[in-house]
């Protein structure tokens, strides 16, 4: 976390294992170049929704079962908190977008 609690990063030696745990060392290694520090402003910001916009919206969880960024069961809190009509499950990492884009293609096209 940043002095200014501002921000948050990941240092180096834990990227992989946080969010490339599935990915080739390569790819890893490219895919890190592409992070940037996190604002925790949007974490900290209330937001309003009304049921007439919001709640009207088909929502899919795409869970990861070795997500290391953010654990099965905190994914799962957050399900349970906004329930979703569909709950995929894939046993990636938190990137299926770059460890398995084909399955994660597949399950999108699917809805």
């Amino acid at each position: 976390m940043s002095e200014d609690h501002s921000y948050i990063t990941v240092e180096d030696e834990f990227v992989k294992d946080i969010f490339y745990g599935d990915c080739s060392d390569e790819d890893a290694r490219k895919f890190k170049t592409q992070l940037v520090p996190e604002a925790l402003a949007p974490f900290n910001t209330p937001v309003r929704t009304t049921a007439e916009n919001f709640g009207r919206l088909h929502r899919v969880y795409i869970e990861s079962l070795q997500d290391r960024a953010i654990s099965l069961s905190a994914q799962r809190k957050m399900q349970a908190a906004l329930p979703c009509q569909q709950v995929i499950t894939m046993n990636t990492s938190h990137s299926p977008f770059l460890s398995n884009p084909e399955a994660l293609v597949t399950h999108l096209i699917s809805l």
